[in-house]
């Protein structure tokens, strides 16, 4: 687990896209039946690399230009879901850093999967643990909030404490 962690973090920080490589990691790690022995650290990274890696993708895919590639978006879609139901199935939010929760919250946004269990538990652990975060873990993680709809932003602005996430939470009926 922590080889694959450290090719995706490796390319995705360099800015190398190699398409083939990351699409054989993914279909890997889709395919494995649990993922207990990837640690929080390869799961926050792994999410953030692909998420980066979706974004130089799929840049410029509103303006049209560029087509798009749908069996290597629903790839990514896959390979998300199945990390948010690892990461909300086992509740393991209590092992992950506070910089790893808002990389997980900012990479869900990155690559607008929409996942609400996942974003409710960040924000029950984010609230939890708020005297914990540093500041960019604070903004990257309202960020991704707000980027996904899950944050009234006028009340956000009126109250800016982080510990008053969930007053700010908004979450579909599941």
């Amino acid at each position: 687990p922590q080889s694959f962690s450290n090719v995706f973090w490796a390319y995705a920080t360099v800015d190398i896209p190699h398409l083939p490589l990351f699409s054989r990691l993914m279909d890997h790690i889709i395919k494995l039946g649990k993922l207990d022995k990837f640690n929080s650290i390869c799961l926050a990274n792994i999410t953030w690399a692909c998420a980066k890696k979706y974004e130089i993708m799929y840049e410029g895919l509103e303006e049209g230009g560029v087509q798009e590639d749908t069996k290597q978006k629903q790839r990514h879609r896959i390979l998300f879901q199945k990390i948010a139901q690892h990461i909300v199935g086992a509740n393991i939010f209590d092992q992950f850093e506070t910089q790893h929760l808002s990389r997980i919250a900012a990479a869900y946004a990155d690559a607008r999967i929409k996942h609400p269990r996942l974003f409710q538990k960040l924000a029950l652990a984010s609230a939890q643990r708020r005297d914990e975060f540093a500041p960019q873990s604070i903004a990257f993680m309202l960020n991704a909030f707000a980027r996904m709809n899950l944050i009234k932003v006028n009340a956000l602005y009126q109250r800016a404490k982080f510990g008053k996430i969930l007053n700010f939470v908004e979450y579909p009926a599941e």
